[in-house]
């Protein structure tokens, strides 16, 4: 972990010479803790039809985890405490396995003990974040104005309303992970269910026993977080991983081989989101809105989030005169966030675990904030030359710690605010239009305006002649990658081994995976133009993957077919905050005859 300490911290008076010394210790392993344990393991989410495993947690081992080294711990406590004789003979201190032993006047060692506990309180705020998973009847939140972002305290009220109303809406999920500032947490709810999903033979010169192969099908959500404040009531950032499933209809397969048994084929219903995106500590945001044609049903699942922080440990007096130091938030100027690729949909690879590959976009290492070097300068600026003495300010675990008069304290406390609001929070809206061959010849040559392309997009959400065939927005924040996807998940009996003995043989079942429906990956970046942004987007929607039996008999029986087709785009260009932009077009047969256009927009606006 990176440790700076920028400027030279100064010694305090001297302590009398005949104070008796005393010994104390002090349990500083919630200081040190490292946020997120290298190697540490959660439950998969549920997007993987193996068996159950483990996978890591959210953050990679480089990434910044916002605590003090154990070596940092005694720097700082001087800095805090400077009108002790630290230079004193004395004074000694040793650190072994979480616990700082301290030689020191006894008067000394009970303002260490306050100290400490005022880095305990300010360092452990509580951080709770909940989640609500709710699928909404088809043009609620449209006609609610609930976009993407934080809402508005009326707005906010009416979604809640909507919510609880089980004819406009039901609730797939509701998770809660409680944590501290820049320390991962998980939380999860899920249901598994086994089926016999395939077979395995056992061969012998003269028989063939077909065994069943069961599989567990899990559905609910899991969601791994962590959460980087940035103060008191401002917004934070949240770095999310979330996956929901939900089950869909179950069919049987007859594969007709011999001593072969039916093959349960259960379907399931997936909305994922993976991205760091801020959000107002005290309002609910909803930060994934998702739909897609398919087994999912009519209806929008939205993720609703609120975060609660609990009180900061105000200012600590710790110096000569009016000087108090206060902990100040640096997470948001400070943190890297890893930029994940997006999922592929498509067909996967015939292979049990179900595949798939990954929608990569350029230059995908961690998005990161300046070093505490520089943060440390810019924090001092607005301060007067005769003010930027050498002992006020330290960067350090995530935090800039600085002492000084309360007139100071707040010039740097605002000098923060205003360079944590640079990672902007921007939402990113996706839509798949499908419209009729005929339209579109009439509407494609005015579409590349930006009007024409926003009354394409109302005419197909309204149902004007055209239909919304997917819809995915999400946030996320300045310059980093991030993902969402609607899709479904279907299996079928791609093909058969065959195994032969002396006069027997059997044809055992290989299982793949359909997936369809619609994901993108994205990552915007703001200029100095406020109102434009520079975009790399990549979207791919697929659908029409009806899986049929093969009817041809054979000694080792029947498989399936799937012919899926796909529409993939890859855009990078700038556009003006607020406007559609035409991504890509499919033209081809309409799954009930005749022909249409998929026209693939997306917008970039601001998150409130």
């Amino acid at each position: 972990m990176r440790t700076a300490i920028l400027f030279l911290l100064a010694a305090g008076a001297a302590m009398a010479q005949d104070e008796e010394i005393g010994t104390r210790m002090f349990d500083v392993r919630f200081l040190t803790a490292p946020g997120t344990e290298v190697g540490e393991e959660v439950l998969v989410p549920p997007v993987d039809w193996s068996e159950p495993m483990a996978v890591p947690v959210l953050t990679d081992p480089n990434m910044e985890r916002f605590v003090l080294s154990p070596e940092g711990v005694w720097p700082l406590l001087r800095h805090a405490l400077p009108s002790i004789g630290w230079d004193n003979p004395g004074v000694s201190e040793e650190y072994s396995s979480g616990v700082l032993t301290v030689r020191a006047p006894a008067s000394s060692l009970d303002r260490m003990g306050a100290a400490f506990d005022f880095l305990n309180r300010t360092l452990g705020r509580r951080v709770t974040i909940d989640v609500e998973v709710v699928r909404f009847q088809p043009g609620v939140l449209e006609s609610l104005g609930a976009g993407a972002g934080t809402l508005g305290a009326d707005v906010e009220g009416k979604v809640r309303e909507a919510e609880a109303d089980g004819k406009r809406s039901s609730v797939i999920a509701v998770l809660r992970a409680v944590t501290t500032d820049g320390r991962c947490a998980t939380a999860s709810s899920t249901h598994d269910r086994t089926f016999v999903m395939g077979y395995s033979a056992m061969l012998a010169a003269k028989s063939a026993i077909m065994e069943p192969h069961v599989r567990r099908h899990r559905v609910g959500a899991v969601m791994e977080i962590r959460p980087v404040l940035a103060g008191d009531g401002e917004p934070a950032v949240l770095d999310i991983r979330l996956a929901v499933a939900q089950p869909g209809p179950e069919s049987e397969f007859e594969g007709g081989a011999p001593g072969e048994g039916r093959v349960q084929q259960p379907t399931r219903s997936m909305w994922a989101w993976e991205a760091a995106t801020r959000v107002q500590p005290g309002r609910t945001s909803i930060l994934f809105a998702g739909s897609a044609d398919g087994i999912a049903g009519d209806g929008e699942v939205a993720v609703l989030v609120r975060v609660s922080v609990g009180e900061a440990g105000g200012d600590f007096p710790s110096g000569p005169e009016d000087r108090s130091l206060r902990v100040i938030d640096a997470g948001p100027a400070l943190a890297r966030f890893v930029n994940r690729p997006g999922e592929e949909l498509g067909l996967p690879p015939e292979e049990h675990s179900g595949g798939g590959g990954a929608v990569t976009i350029p230059d995908d290492e961690a998005e990161s904030g300046m070093d505490d070097e520089e943060l440390g300068r810019r924090l001092l600026e607005p301060l007067a030359d005769d003010e930027k003495v050498v002992h006020e300010l330290v960067v350090a675990g995530g935090k800039a710690w600085m002492r000084g008069t309360p007139a100071q304290l707040e010039v740097v406390s605002q000098r923060m605010r205003e360079i944590s609001s640079n990672r902007r929070a921007l939402a990113v809206d996706a839509v798949v239009a499908v419209i009729p061959e005929t339209e579109w010849l009439k509407r494609k040559a005015g579409i590349r305006e930006a009007s024409a392309a926003a009354d394409c997009v109302s005419r197909a959400v309204r149902g004007e002649g055209s239909r919304v065939a997917a819809r995915v927005r999400a946030c996320g924040i300045s310059g980093q990658v991030f993902h969402a996807a609607a899709y479904d998940e279907r299996p079928f009996v791609v093909s058969r081994n065959v195994e032969i003995a002396d006069e027997k043989s059997a044809g055992i079942p290989v299982v793949g995976f359909l997936r369809q429906g619609f994901s993108w990956t994205a990552r915007v970046r703001t200029g100095a133009d406020p109102a434009r942004a520079s975009v790399l987007f990549e979207g791919e929607q697929v659908w029409g993957g009806v899986i049929t039996a093969i009817e041809e008999s054979s000694p080792a029986g029947r498989a399936q077919s799937a012919s899926p087709r796909t529409f993939e785009s890859s855009s990078s260009t700038t556009v003006a905050l607020g406007a559609w932009t035409v991504a890509g077009v499919d033209l081809g047969e309409a799954p009930g005859g005749g022909r249409e256009a998929r026209v693939l927009f997306f917008r970039v606006t601001e998150a409130r």
